[in-house]
């Protein structure tokens, strides 16, 4: 019997190819997430420090509060900027995980098919092994047999002293 060959290899070799892209799309979309939350970290930090400095500082001149109501302003639209980053990103990463369990899932399927596929074939291997090894038995027995039969048909019987 020919070795087993699953006749959909190439269409599962394919969709294991995409899975392996898809969780490498996956790393980056979590990668650009955690970029945009450390963005989002530092960003706040340094606020926390600059409003330490002033609340420490002396009385702040009309040119320093002007200069630190466009900081707020700023960091307000930073901040927003990265929150609504880290939103999309999370979004994405969540579309991104979706279509690699997707992927994954038809992926096992053929595995699956493979699987069974092969358990038919060695099945099939076992019974034709079986089967030819009845042949043979059966054959050898016949052959052994049928001398037997043979000498008692044709009336050779051993001499007896008549």
């Amino acid at each position: 019997m020919p070795a087993f060959r699953f006749r959909l290899q190439r269409v599962l070799d394919y969709q294991q190819q995409q899975c392996d892209l898809a969780q490498a799309r996956v790393s980056a979309c979590y990668g650009a997430l955690e970029r945009s939350r450390a963005d989002l970290e530092n960003h706040s930090s340094a606020c926390v420090a600059v409003r330490r400095e002033v609340a420490y500082s002396q009385v702040p001149t009309a040119a320093e509060l002007s200069a630190l109501a466009y900081f707020r302003v700023r960091a307000a639209k930073l901040e927003l900027h990265y929150r609504t980053a880290i939103a999309a990103a999370e979004q994405r990463l969540q579309q991104e995980r979706l279509a690699l369990m997707e992927l994954q899932r038809r992926a096992r399927l053929l595995e699956k098919l493979r699987d069974r596929k092969f358990e038919e074939h060695r099945y099939n291997q076992d019974r034709e092994a079986e089967n030819q090894a009845s042949d043979i038995y059966l054959a050898t027995w016949n052959g052994t047999s049928n001398g037997l039969f043979r000498s008692t048909r044709t009336g050779s019987h051993p001499p007896s002293g008549h």
